[in-house]
């Protein structure tokens, strides 16, 4: 986040003077979405199970944020949920981050430098690799084993000692390192990229992917000496973890980036690009795909036309090993109005749009975050803003259209991870509140879940499937 949108984000918290405190056992016993169940033809949907806490609330600054859900695809018997099952695995975030980004000091405590912080479901916290690290925007993910897998980028120069030294300019970053978390004991932090500028935030890396061959893949934006570009890399099963990296070098800069991994390990890199013929549009939609080795990829392939608005946030998965879903978002331009979120299906060689599917949305959206299901169904949550405020909103788009735009959360709340795993869709969030206004900020992190079931497999019986809420 930019020290100007923190600024103004600073001055919308400030406004809110709801007790997050006295809130929590409300929270707890209300629905926490108004979806109403819906069957789209794949899997009944139910709605979504009442908040909870995963870290009580604590001083902004010292909370755990900017997190990364890491959840495995195993299930656990749990008695005090009447579902019967819960996720396994963590979120991986990291405390005192924005620290750097205020432009003058404050008096409550704070986190510095910034710390990593693993988090189970039950609240319990593994502290991260030791060290001074910047530990910008972690990307996790959790293998079968469990196995905690964690990338994230750093600048060159050591950090300050006093944050308030940056004046609100973080250092540029640089690099890209790599831990592993193993019965609560870190390997040693390994530097796997060094080069150039490094574009590595909430809408210019893409998730950290773990395939079925036990491989792990990530794509982010960079700029060098020689012009703009992106570089993708990834890494060889375990134990010997070898990294490699495949860069690309483009005529304009990378504004948005998604990374997929389909179910023969091939991967695909969707993003958002300028364009300078036949006339100049902004944030253009492109593809590449690679071969049978991850080292050759297809020619870039353009997926936005000419006369569409710009498009921003893309978000893609494969559907098979020949066909990929791609959900995105126009915005109009020079306008806050008039946007639609969009999802198609690309198929064929030259991966043709198909069945293209549109949302109109009421004003602008931002910071959206996606994942798709075991029916195909994509699952988007994304900030709306309104005015000065924000809110979190959710949707999920199949084959046979979009679902409405709806508020997911009650409470004031942003910056969501989204994630499927068995059944179930999960929704992690932040929770800000003053209890007075010269109160220091608060922030908590909760959880909810959305139950899926697939249709199909209730409907040779002669009945309707039935999801217990």
């Amino acid at each position: 986040m930019s020290a100007p949108g923190l600024r103004r984000s600073w001055s919308r918290r400030c406004c809110l003077l709801l007790n997050l405190f006295l809130s929590l056992r409300s929270a707890q016993a209300q629905p926490n979405s108004p979806v109403v169940p819906l069957r789209d033809g794949a899997c009944d949907y139910g709605a979504w199970t009442p908040a909870t806490i995963v870290e009580a609330p604590t001083s902004m600054l010292s909370a755990t944020r900017l997190v990364s859900a890491a959840l495995s695809s195993g299930v656990q018997r749990d008695r005090s949920r009447r579902d019967g099952a819960a996720a396994v695995g963590y979120l991986v975030g990291v405390a005192g981050f924005e620290a750097a980004l205020l432009t003058r000091p404050y008096t409550w405590q704070s986190t510095w430098p910034p710390r990593l912080r693993v988090l189970r479901l039950d609240g319990t916290i593994i502290d991260g690799p030791a060290g001074a690290w910047w530990f910008a925007h972690p990307r996790a993910v959790t293998d079968a084993v469990g196995t905690v897998h964690v990338v994230w980028a750093e600048p060159v120069d050591p950090l300050p000692i006093d944050p308030a030294t940056l004046r609100g300019s973080p250092p540029p970053l640089r690099t890209i390192w790599y831990a592993s978390l193993t019965s609560r004991k870190w390997s040693r932090p390994l530097r796997i990229h060094h080069g150039g500028t490094i574009r590595w935030d909430e809408t210019t890396a893409s998730r950290l992917i773990l395939d079925g061959q036990n491989r792990l893949h990530v794509a982010f934006a960079a700029d060098d000496s020689s012009g703009w570009g992106m570089v993708y890399l990834s890494a060889s099963a375990a134990p010997a973890r070898e990294w490699h990296a495949v860069q690309w070098h483009l005529a304009v800069g990378v504004a948005y980036l998604d990374l997929a991994i389909g179910p023969t390990n091939r991967a695909a890199i969707v993003f958002a690009s300028a364009l300078a013929s036949p006339r100049k549009r902004e944030n253009v939609l492109f593809l590449t795909q690679s071969m049978d080795d991850v080292s050759q990829w297809t020619p870039v392939a353009e997926i936005s036309n000419a006369d569409e608005e710009p498009a921003t946030e893309p978000h893609l998965f494969w559907d098979s090993p020949s066909a990929l879903k791609l959900q995105w978002v126009h915005q109009a331009t020079d306008s806050f109005i008039g946007g639609r979120m969009l999802y198609t299906k690309l198929t064929g060689p030259r991966l043709r749009r198909t069945n293209t599917r549109a949302l109109s949305l009421a004003g602008a959206t931002g910071r959206s975050r996606a994942a798709i299901d075991a029916c195909g169904t994509i699952h988007v949550i994304t900030h709306a803003y309104l005015g000065e405020d924000t809110e979190l909103r959710y949707a999920r788009v199949s084959e046979n259209g979009w679902t409405a735009l709806v508020r997911a959360v009650e409470k004031p709340a942003s910056h969501p991870s989204i994630s499927v795993r068995g059944q179930r869709v999960h929704l992690f969030w932040y929770s800000e509140t003053q209890t007075s206004p010269t109160s220091a900020p608060l922030s908590g992190l909760l959880h909810a879940s959305l139950p899926t079931q697939r249709a199909t497999a209730l409907k040779s019986r002669g009945s309707r499937p039935r999801i217990r809420q």
